[in-house]
């Protein structure tokens, strides 16, 4: 089984939870319906988070109903971090438990993808160090710099 998580947060893209969902159950539809792939036995668990749990407003008003608090997540096979409108520094400040979960997802084996400014989660919390990165072209110059601590 390979979990996967979508964090959702204020200000957030929907499209950045919805499309990478959408294509990752595609791929599962076509693996299953595989004849060389009929004994596989692969299953992908779909989780869509908020730092509480509670409902989350996309920046155009869309309203996301999450399963869980991030909390409620032992351990994530791979973490989706969606795209951010604007300046992310809000909504890192509001979103601060997220960092050490991110964390925790990483030194437990998980894997961690950001969508454009969503990246910034990952550079706040140290992810990123003196590793190779790309966010939207605005942000290029302080993603360059070598330490993390982006606000």
């Amino acid at each position: 089984m390979t979990s996967i998580t979508f964090l959702l947060c204020e200000q957030m893209l929907a499209t950045s939870v919805a499309l990478p969902m959408e294509q990752l159950h595609a791929a599962e539809a076509m693996q299953k319906s595989s004849r060389q792939r009929q004994t596989s036995q692969s299953q992908l668990v779909f989780r869509l988070a908020s730092v509480d749990g509670k409902a989350v407003t996309s920046h155009t008003g869309m309203l996301l109903q999450p399963h869980c608090a991030i909390s409620d997540i032992e351990t994530s096979s791979i973490t989706f971090i969606p795209a951010l409108w604007r300046n992310p520094k809000t909504v890192l400040k509001n979103n601060q438990a997220v960092l050490p979960w991110l964390v925790k997802q990483k030194q437990d084996g998980g894997t961690i993808a950001g969508v454009g400014t969503g990246c910034c989660f990952m550079a706040e919390a140290g992810l990123l160090d003196f590793r190779p990165a790309t966010t939207h072209w605005y942000y290029f110059d302080k993603f360059a710099e070598p330490t993390h601590g982006y606000y």
